[in-house]
């Protein structure tokens, strides 16, 4: 019987009796589907207490890749403090099966359960986690992507996080367009990872800002959530900018590196505690200033590179510009000055210009502005990229559009 990935039901229970056992005895099976099986196994013949984990991945489905690399760094005398040890891999023409390190500790999203959540564990779990993806994306010649960064596949040990479960990792090569093996938890995984583009380690950095995300609320973030830019009481201002920019849905706009967005928190930490502690000291600015130009590098390529004062002035004649266009068209839905106009109702001649000309010339000015200083006062703007925006613009211009014609046919009639 095939499941949904088109693999037999019984593959996986097949291959593990036919993969040599090398004297591991299986003592849980943690989980099982048509892809991997995951167990909990302990040398025989060997001390009891000395659990190990076992992934066996089924054939063709490119998973468990990333575990040989980690292995031949690690078998090199490379030590890595946010992974765990590989102690064994064996493939066969049936498939793959991996022996690792059992990392003793709770799971991010037990620790976060227990401990609570709130802006001390989003720094010590965000800060960790940079520092994890460090080690996944620059310690290696080509940069591994985990693609499954998310609560329940970080480990809290002796102080420190762990990245668990490298079944769906892969190596990230620049040429590349598209994935050729979609995975992915939804909520933590951007929309590349679902066939929208290749993933890269800026893929990493969006499932990391939902983790941080989590760390503050204390539960899964929403997509919705998401899309108000993180606008909850729970988190802090300074990281609702550090996360909306990491789950930008553009790569280009997230943060460059794990290190810039550690940075970033760092930045928002002590941005959050000046703000809580409402302190009125020149400082406060700065702290906020510091997260706040991090967040604004995403929108310097617009600007080319201009003074935020020749911004100010071109948002200045923009908006002279749409107050002239609009005086000119309420005076013409007044005065009328074609002979249809002088036929139809005040009312209608309003709407006509509201449709045709204000509104439009509104949305046009929207895109075109500086948007560096007004998206602090108006922060949806921050939330989109210029393509969204333009979009949502056309979107809005199309119904006004369609409605004015509906209202336009009757009376041209008449």
């Amino acid at each position: 019987m095939l499941g949904d990935g088109g693999f037999d039901k019984t593959e996986l229970a097949k291959l593990l009796d036919e993969l040599p056992n090398d004297g591991w005895v299986v003592d849980e099976v943690v989980s099982s589907s048509e892809f991997e099986t995951t167990q909990i196994v302990h040398r025989d013949k060997g001390l009891v207490d000395n659990r190990y984990v076992r992934k066996v991945f089924a054939k063709g489905t490119g998973l468990g890749v990333a575990y040989r690399r980690v292995l031949e760094a690690q078998a090199a005398n490379r030590h890595f403090e946010h992974l765990p040890l590989v102690y064994d891999m064996v493939e066969t023409d049936e498939g793959v099966a991996v022996v690792t390190e059992f990392v003793q500790g709770p799971t991010l999203r037990q620790f976060v359960k227990t401990r609570g959540c709130g802006v001390e564990t989003a720094l010590f779990a965000g800060g960790q986690l940079c520092d994890a993806m460090c080690e996944l994306h620059e310690a290696f010649d080509e940069p591994i992507v985990h693609r499954d960064l998310k609560p329940s596949n970080i480990v809290v040990t002796g102080g420190k996080l762990v990245l668990i479960d490298l079944g769906i990792a892969r190596t990230w090569h620049p040429e590349g367009t598209r994935d050729t093996v979609l995975f992915g938890t939804p909520g933590y995984a951007p929309p590349e990872q679902f066939g929208y583009g290749q993933t890269t380690p800026q893929s990493d950095i969006y499932a990391a800002g939902m983790v941080v995300a989590f760390c503050l609320l204390g539960e899964d973030p929403t997509s919705t959530l998401r899309e108000s830019g993180f606008a909850d009481a729970r988190i802090p201002q300074p990281f609702q900018l550090v996360i909306a920019k990491a789950t930008a849905l553009d790569q280009k706009q997230r943060y460059a590196s794990a290190h810039e967005m550690k940075t970033a928190l760092e930045q928002a930490a002590r941005a959050a505690s000046v703000m809580k502690a409402e302190a009125k000291a020149p400082g406060n600015v700065v702290s906020l200033q510091g997260v706040q130009e991090s967040h604004d590098a995403q929108v310097h390529h617009a600007t080319f590179g201009l003074p935020a004062a020749v911004g100010i002035v071109w948002n200045v004649l923009l908006a002279i510009a749409w107050a002239f266009l609009t005086l000119v068209s309420l005076t013409a839905s007044f005065t009328g000055g074609t002979e249809f106009l002088d036929r139809m109702p005040v009312g209608f001649r309003l709407f006509e210009y509201l449709a045709l000309v204000i509104v439009p010339s509104g949305l046009l000015a929207v895109l075109l502005c500086d948007k560096r200083r007004l998206k602090k006062h108006v922060p949806i703007l921050g939330r989109y990229t210029w393509l969204q925006l333009a979009l949502r613009c056309l979107g809005i211009v199309a119904i006004l559009y369609f409605v004015a014609v509906v209202l336009y046919l009757p009376l041209y009639g008449s």
